[in-house]
């Protein structure tokens, strides 16, 4: 079993992407919600949680 742990770069609330590819990208940093979230098909959802720094 393996992990991962991930941290923001920054308290900013500026988006920050941590995977992008051609379908999609998922997001440290969402930039409406400054939330952890995802992108795809020009839609965004955020999840109820965000990383610390």
């Amino acid at each position: 079993m393996s992990s991962v742990k991930v941290k923001r770069d920054s308290s900013s609330k500026d988006e920050q992407i941590l995977f992008e590819s051609s379908y999609g990208a998922i997001k440290a940093v969402q930039k409406e919600t400054g939330k952890v979230g995802l992108s795809r098909e020009d839609h965004d959802y955020s999840f109820d949680y965000e990383l610390l720094c």
